[in-house]
This record gives C-alpha cells, sequence and structure tokens, in this order.
C-alpha cells in the first residue's frame, strides 16, 4: 500500500469474549515491529458520553488494571468497504506516539479475526490521502482474495 514514507505495524487479534455490550481480543500476532498496542483489546458501543460524532463502536485498550480506567483511543468510523473502519490516535504516549496516529480496523468476514495496522506518527490530514489510504487498503485485500481463491496465497492477509 502506497503511504509515502509512513510505515504501519500490524497487529492481528482473535476474539477470546464477545458479549453483548463489547468484545474482546487477544494478540495473536505482531509484525514488522514491536507491539505498539496492548495484548488484550475491546470493541465496545459508542454511549454518546462526548459530542464524536459518526461511529457507533469505540475501541479501548487494556493498560489499566480494570477496562473502565483503561484509555478509550478512537471511535471506529465506517468506510464503503464491509468490515473496513479508521480511525485515530490523538493521546500522545498512548501507544509510543508522539504525533497524532491513524489507525486501520478490518474485521475479517467470517472470521474471529481483526487486523488493526497502525501508522504510528502519520495521520492523513487531508480527504484525498485519506480516500488514497483506503483504496490502496482495499486493492490490496481484493488481490489477496483472488489470489487465495486460487490457491496462489494462503496465509497472509492484504498486504504488508
Amino acid at each position: 500500500m502506497e503511504t509515502g514514507n509512513s510505515n504501519f505495524v500490524r497487529h492481528t487479534y482473535k476474539v477470546s469474549k464477545d458479549l453483548k455490550s463489547y468484545t474482546v481480543y487477544q494478540i495473536e500476532e505482531v509484525n514488522q515491529s514491536k507491539n505498539l498496542l496492548t495484548d488484550l483489546i475491546r470493541i465496545e458501543p459508542f454511549l454518546n458520553m462526548t459530542k464524536a460524532t459518526n461511529f457507533n463502536k469505540y475501541f479501548r485498550l487494556k493498560n489499566q488494571s480494570s477496562w473502565l480506567k483503561s484509555d478509550l483511543i478512537t471511535g471506529l468510523k465506517p468506510t464503503s468497504s464491509k468490515g473496513l473502519f479508521y480511525g485515530d490516535c490523538s493521546k500522545i504516549g498512548a501507544i509510543g506516539n508522539k504525533e497524532k496516529s491513524f489507525l486501520l480496523f478490518y474485521f475479517k468476514p467470517y472470521s474471529d479475526t481483526l487486523i488493526i495496522d497502525v501508522f504510528k506518527d502519520f495521520y492523513p490530514y487531508n480527504n484525498h490521502l485519506l480516500q488514497s489510504l483506503l483504496k490502496g487498503f482495499k486493492n490490496a485485500l481484493k488481490l489477496t482474495i483472488k489470489q487465495q481463491k486460487r490457491g496462489v496465497v494462503q496465509a497472509p492477509l492484504l498486504f504488508n
């Protein structure tokens, strides 16, 4: 995927607890670097406790002794592709970042897998760049699916 000079770190999670009110994920794999997130994360409903808009789910790191004390990082903003969301991490230091960072979330269909790509200290500050990143992700996804159907690629999902 074309991101200019920015690299990303891919985190792959599996569902460890799925309840009506939230889903907890356990880290399974981190590609290309060290874990920027936490071993446990949670996707939960957005309860309208801030003025934020355009999302229904929230991403929380497990970085304290309880989930309620742990950091809420970002809302999951939907895209035109099923299962693909994006957000940001504005809290400096939450993921080892010095600046606002971009996050892509992909819920793999028919699976309990969640992939989070973290673009540390990089954020697409205009809509053109954001759309370009999303398009690159979608194109890589389509290519991977085609290759998997032909039996060419079995393990990697999307781009690395």
